[in-house]
């Protein structure tokens, strides 16, 4: 707090308040006041100082982490200083190596012991800072750990299963490492990992007795990967065990729910994804309790049977993807929902897309379907008699693709139709004759 008091004979005017720093560098100047008085009076005015910046106020700080990858010695320094205004890093790797990255990446040629030190250097209104930070660090061989543990429903191990093992990289993404099965006591077992943080989803195989019946859980006993527990290995363990999760529902009713998975973002690759297949898809009621769940099938497909009349809600559940549950309901009028697609992408966007009902029947065959490879489709239709049709392809928002005038003759008639402009997604092929009858068929490219 600082007051002061000012004596002027000036009548009218402005008050102007400047500020200095103690080499007399004028920093600040602010009109704060305009006046005019005829008559003897005091100004009480109240004043904002903006104070020098102080050098102290910035704090150089630093972790490192050992990287994956072929180098024994390639290590992460992440910057963890804090202050206003910083405009430079320097760091000294204490091996004669400078960097000026925030976060630098650095490759050691041997083991040692090394003196690391981070200079951070700031500026605000032409007053430089800087401040220094430095730590000894250890260089070593890598350690490789192993971890394991035992996977249980209720009391009894699973011996039936598989344990899917996901590590943690720089981007705070969790990628496929390595996949093991369960030994006949149900223990599980990964061998030679770095140091970092991974993590364990244990599953019972579709032979097992416990399918359908436990569900597929992390480590932390969660069923989702964004509820579970990191393992943290920076020492051999043997105490990751898990306890598979009930499923919570009982179904004894006559609807069903069917469809097909299909991946349509080459980025989920790096996620073990490349096709539909072999995905967890759970089947929550509307609470969200856990219903039941499956694995879904070679091409991606998918049927949950004896469900009761109720809304439910479909959940993919892929580690790593953070993806969102689809409700489907279910009623006396529509009890089974047989033409369900969902689309799995990098965006982790969800799509739920019935098929579009047709009030003719023109189209006999659309083969191949799904196209996994392949220039073209072959369309088969057969006609009463010969004339003028449209076939038309939309993607699943409608929007048109295509839109061709043919002339087909009568009886069945063939077709190819190109599909290599058309990305991977859900399509409606349409054949339209010329009373305005329409039969529409799904067409999926998934390559």
């Amino acid at each position: 707090f600082y007051s002061d008091t000012i004596n002027t004979n000036l009548t009218k005017g402005s008050l102007e308040v400047f500020t200095f720093d103690k080499n007399q560098q004028k920093i600040d100047s602010t009109v704060y006041y305009r006046f005019f008085r005829n008559t003897e009076m005091s100004l009480l005015v109240d004043l904002t100082i903006n104070m020098p910046f102080h050098t102290n106020l910035i704090k150089a700080r630093f972790k490192y982490v050992q990287k994956q990858g072929e180098s024994r010695f390639n290590y992460r320094f992440i910057n963890l200083s804090t202050g206003q205004n910083i405009i430079s890093y320097q760091w000294h790797f204490g091996d004669g190596t400078i960097s000026n990255d925030k976060n630098p990446d650095h490759t050691y040629l041997s083991p040692g012991i090394y003196r690391v030190k981070l200079v951070i250097k700031s500026s605000m209104n032409g007053i430089p800072g800087s401040n220094t930070y430095s730590k000894i660090i250890l260089i070593r061989e890598r350690s490789l750990y192993h971890i394991g543990g035992q996977v249980f429903a209720n009391l009894f191990p699973v011996d039936r299963g598989k344990a899917f093992l996901y590590y943690k990289d720089s981007a705070d993404t969790f990628i496929p490492v390595d996949t093991v099965s369960f030994d006949t006591l149900g223990f599980y077992i990964f061998y030679n990992l770095p140091q970092g943080d991974y993590l364990v989803k244990a599953q019972p195989d579709r032979a097992s007795e416990f399918y359908k019946v436990f569900c597929p859980t992390y480590y932390g006993d969660a069923l989702k990967w964004q509820s579970s527990e990191t393992c943290d290995v920076c020492s051999t363990s043997w105490d990751y065990d898990i306890h598979l999760l009930p499923i919570e529902g009982v179904l004894a009713g006559e609807g069903i729910i069917k469809g097909n998975v299909f991946v349509v973002d080459n980025g989920l690759k790096r996620f073990g994804l490349d096709s539909g297949a072999n995905i967890t898809l759970y089947l929550l009621d509307s609470t969200g309790s856990n219903m039941t769940y499956l694995y879904t099938g070679s091409e991606g497909d998918f049927d949950f049977s004896n469900l009761n009349i109720d809304r439910y809600m479909l959940y993919p559940e892929v580690t790593g993807v953070t993806t969102s549950e689809i409700t489907v309901e279910l009623n006396e009028e529509t009890p089974q929902i047989d033409s369900i697609i969902i689309e799995l992408s990098l965006s982790s966007v969800d799509y739920i897309i019935p098929a579009k009902k047709s009030n003719s029947e023109f189209i006999n065959n659309l083969y191949p379907n799904p196209v996994v490879n392949g220039e073209k489709v072959l369309l088969s239709v057969k006609l009463k008699s010969a004339g003028e049709v449209t076939l038309t392809i939309t993607d699943f928002t409608g929007k048109t693709i295509s839109n061709n005038h043919l002339h087909f003759n009568s009886g069945q008639t063939k077709v190819n139709i190109p599909v290599t402009r058309l990305a991977n997604g859900v399509y409606f092929v349409s054949i339209t004759d010329k009373q305005g009858r329409t039969d529409t068929r799904q067409l999926v490219i998934n390559r």
